[in-house]
């Protein structure tokens, strides 16, 4: 996705594109959880591991797109 589609080449580009997906990603099972099931027990959980996962997939699109740019030419 970030080689092809998105032409990702700097760390900055990475975190962008990571983050966003991790949110959508997050967001969408958080949601099918909160909805099915007694997993959270509220929603301020829910919100926090949705930021969680923006932070950590934002911080490996990161380094994908570092690598990207680094070796990737």
């Amino acid at each position: 996705m970030m080689g092809q589609w998105a032409q990702v080449s700097t760390f900055r580009e990475g975190l962008k594109i990571g983050a966003i997906t991790g949110v959508l990603v997050a967001t969408m099972t958080n949601s099918y959880w909160y909805s099915s099931s007694h997993f959270f027990n509220g929603f301020q959980p829910l919100l926090a591991d949705i930021v969680a996962a923006g932070l950590t997939v934002g911080v490996m699109g990161g380094a994908i797109g570092w690598f990207l740019g680094y070796w990737g030419k």
